[in-house]
């Protein structure tokens, strides 16, 4: 889960539509 979250955040930023996930 430690390098999902990393990833995840990349994600997030590539996709502010990702945000509402978190």
């Amino acid at each position: 889960m430690r390098p999902f979250f990393p990833h995840f955040r990349k994600v997030a930023f590539l996709r502010p539509s990702h945000q509402k996930h978190l």
